[in-house]
Formats: structure tokens, C-alpha cells, sequence
């Protein structure tokens, strides 16, 4: 009960300055565009308590959702190359396989962990996301994801090594270091991974599913990433 507290106590506190800097952006906005910000903030907001709250108390609930995130994010992949007229049978080889191993994660992995790995995804998209939008100037992938920028991505990380390791690092902060970089280098390769698959077929988003954020692979991708990653090296450091 306590983590979990941290861990809201933690997400709140970014959540409120995502909140602010998305009301300062606003200023200079149509009301369109401030309307969509608002939908994806409290989107947001609602898909990681959610996510909080299945993870550690309702662990049937958490299979369900994984089961529904793998089954949409395949027919998303599927999609995508149908409106581009693409082949699917490499993306869906790629996809199905970091799929699969994330769905391991899941299933062998102990809540904690599943916790742990979530919350700094979600520290580090959110933050790189809200630094980004502040202070980006220098593009990292311009013609894969133009909106992703060196400050946004440093910001992130940051936000992500401290969020870490206020609420897991206290014991063991060297294991937790190596930990949060691994998570949030997965994270990143997942976001530019989906970002350029989108590019190759002509899509914004693969879908509409989620208000504000598109689909299951625009908002979880740096996730099954992350937890693909982790169910590997379980896998390779227990044979």
C-alpha cells in the first residue's frame, strides 16, 4: 500500500505540471486544439490510474487488459499495412514477437516489477512529452517522429531516474540505476519503432480508440517494448 501511494503521490505531481504546461500552451491556441489537449491530458490521467490499480490489486483484471492491448495492437499492425496496401508479414513477425515476449513479462513477471516498469514508462513519456512541448529545439528523428527533441528526451529520462528512484531506489539505487536506463532506452526504441512503421504506411494514428491519444500502439507501445526487453533478459539469465 505504501508504493502505491508513492507512486500516486509521485504521478500526481507530474501529472500537475504536465496539467500546467498544457494550460500555458493553451493560451496560444485555438479552441480546437486546447479542447484535444484537455481530451488527451484526462485520457491520460484515467488509462494510468487504471493501469495503477489493476497491476496491484486486481491481477485478473491486469491479464485482461494485456490480453485486449496484444489482441488490439496485432490488428493495428494488421491495418495499417491494409491502408497503405503493404505487405503485413514483417511488421506482424516483428510485432507478434515483441508482443509475445511482453505478454511472458506479464505472466511471470511479480507486480512490483509490472509496476515498476510502467511507471517509468509513464514518467518518462509523459515528461519527455511536456519538455518537449516547452523547451524542444533540436529534433532527434525529424523524418520518423518530428516531434520528439534532444531536450524532451533528456527531460525525460531525468524525470524518469528521479520519480525511480524516490520509490524503488532507496535500497538498492546502483540495480535500480541500470534498471530505469534499460527501461527507458526500451521505451524509447518501442515509441520510434511504432513511429516509423506509421511513416512507412501514411498514418498519423493506427487508430482511434483511445480519445486524445490514437491507438493501442500510440499509447502503449513504449510499454510492450519495455516489458519485452525485460522478459528476454529473465529469459536469458535464467538458462
Amino acid at each position: 500500500m505504501d508504493l502505491f501511494y508513492k507512486i500516486l503521490a509521485i504521478s500526481f505531481v507530474f501529472m500537475l505540471t504536465g496539467a500546467i504546461v498544457f494550460r500555458r500552451l493553451n493560451k496560444n491556441s485555438d479552441k480546437t486544439v486546447s479542447r484535444q489537449r484537455n481530451i488527451k491530458l484526462i485520457t491520460y490521467i484515467g488509462i494510468v490510474l487504471f493501469m495503477y490499480v489493476s497491476i496491484l490489486f486486481v491481477p485478473m483484471l491486469m491479464y485482461l487488459i494485456s490480453a485486449f492491448l496484444i489482441f488490439a495492437a496485432l490488428r493495428e499492425i494488421l491495418n495499417a499495412a491494409d491502408q497503405n496496401h503493404r505487405s503485413p508479414i514483417l511488421p506482424l513477425i516483428i510485432g507478434a514477437s515483441i508482443l509475445f515476449a511482453f505478454a511472458l513479462f506479464i505472466k511471470d513477471s511479480p507486480p512490483e516489477l509490472i509496476l515498476f516498469a510502467y511507471f517509468i514508462v509513464v514518467v518518462f513519456d509523459g515528461f519527455s512529452q511536456v519538455i518537449g512541448e516547452l523547451l524542444g529545439k533540436r529534433k532527434m528523428l525529424p523524418r520518423i517522429s518530428p516531434s520528439k527533441t534532444w531536450e524532451g528526451f533528456i527531460g525525460g529520462v531525468i524525470a524518469a531516474m528521479i520519480a525511480g528512484f524516490f520509490v524503488f531506489g532507496m535500497k538498492s539505487p546502483e540495480k535500480t540505476f541500470s534498471e530505469i536506463i534499460l527501461i527507458v532506452f526500451s521505451a524509447f526504441a518501442g515509441d520510434v519503432l511504432a513511429s516509423w512503421y506509421k511513416r512507412q504506411c501514411g498514418i498519423k494514428d493506427f487508430s482511434n480508440l483511445l480519445p486524445g491519444h490514437g491507438g493501442v500502439l500510440d499509447r502503449f507501445d513504449s510499454f510492450f517494448m519495455a516489458g519485452a526487453v525485460l522478459a528476454t533478459l529473465q529469459w536469458f539469465y535464467s538458462h
